[in-house]
């Protein structure tokens, strides 16, 4: 039977409902008043990751309010917290969503934040800067998001010791740190970026967050993280990290890095033997699970042998359900799946890749318990 349009809208209304629960779980009865909204606001955990960059008791500014979850989280700890929002709509739902809900005494400010704006003094002043452009693009570029934190820098510098940003997970790290380092120097404001984290989530990186703090004159740390395990070192460290190349043998463990370590840029600092120079696959002799070790998926290295047409064929059909990657090679990881007839899932990852011995494939165990 077809469906009417109040059964489609409360259909579409039921599953942002459930998507709601997963994200933000103990919002439930609050107020979401768009789906926009939600996709774009940080996750509960991810909201409460972000705790550790607040002061106990401090005064927290969020100048991009958006639907409030990470407003809320900062309530937890703030002893006050000013709330920023353009949209009417929004700012009306997360007022009310506030009454609701116990912490810090909240002022809510409905404005455009820009350089004209009078801030309150604060000890850290957080932003989320939307990442679309006027016709719905996404963009990556500092300069590009709104508001553009790179033209609100002296405001802030006058109002807040710290500044949180958050940026696109897909946005370049080095390419932030040199046009915020660039525009700190432009302005003579003594900002320095402390703390980069970039944060993962069920596999996926979501979030870059960059510290900046006055009068910093110590080393930037940067940290990947899944929420779980936490992996730190230095810009200088990776610089200074030789990379180590070695071939595999059956009975080493293969480690895949998360994707946080990758975008994080941690290839040589993690100590870690890697199969090639170019290759993002690491070998160990033990699964790392001391605490601040790099985290990850291991597998075991059953078989290996060398990746041409005969192998390939030999191998054909042998395992009909195998995740199969293809790691600096120029074949996707669809095709040569294809050609060794093999069907996702299963208990063996078929990896081949570049390596000290020309190119191999490792036909691996998954292992049970694989990830930090």
């Amino acid at each position: 039977m077809k469906k009417s349009f109040a059964d489609i809208m409360a259909g579409m209304q039921d599953g942002l409902q459930k998507k709601i629960a997963s994200k933000i779980p103990s919002w439930k009865g609050l107020e979401v008043p768009s789906a926009l909204a939600y996709e774009q606001c940080s996750s509960e955990r991810t909201a409460a990751y972000k705790l550790r960059f607040v002061p106990q008791d401090a005064v927290v500014a969020d100048l991009t309010g958006g639907l409030g979850v990470d407003s809320s989280a900062f309530r937890t700890k703030a002893s006050k917290l000013y709330y920023y929002e353009q949209n009417p709509d929004l700012f009306a739902a997360v007022q009310r969503n506030f009454a609701l809900v116990p912490g810090a005494p909240v002022q809510c400010i409905n404005t455009v934040v820009d350089n004209s704006t009078a801030l309150e003094d604060c000890d850290l002043i957080y932003m989320d800067p939307a990442r679309r452009s006027s016709t719905g693009r996404k963009v990556f570029l500092l300069e590009d998001c709104t508001p553009n934190v790179l033209e609100l820098l002296p405001n802030i510098a006058d109002h807040s010791p710290r500044l949180l940003l958050k940026l696109s997970p897909m946005a370049d790290i080095s390419l932030i740190i040199k046009r915020l380092q660039e525009r700190i120097k432009e302005l003579g404001l003594g900002f320095g970026i402390a703390e980069i984290h970039v944060v993962e989530l069920n596999s996926e990186v979501k979030e870059l967050l960059f510290l900046l703090q006055k009068d910093f004159a110590g080393t930037l740390e940067i940290t990947a993280t899944n929420l779980e395990s936490s992996f730190t070192f230095t810009p200088e460290t990776e610089t200074a990290a030789q990379a180590l190349v070695q071939s595999p043998a059956v009975g080493q463990y293969l480690f895949v890095p998360s994707g946080a370590l990758m975008k994080a840029g941690a290839y040589n600092c993690m100590n870690l033997p890697r199969l090639s120079q170019h290759s993002h696959l690491y070998l160990c002799n033990h699964m790392l699970q001391a605490e601040g070790s790099p985290f990850g998926r291991y597998y075991h290295i059953d078989e290996i042998r060398q990746f041409g047409s005969a192998q390939i064929k030999a191998l054909s059909g042998k395992y009909p359900k195998a995740d199969v990657s293809c790691h600096d090679l120029p074949l996707r990881s669809e095709e040569l799946s294809k050609r060794l007839k093999c069907k996702s899932g299963g208990d063996v990852h078929i990896f081949a890749s570049s390596s000290a011995d020309g190119n191999i494939m490792l036909i691996c165990s998954k292992l049970q318990i694989y990830e930090r």
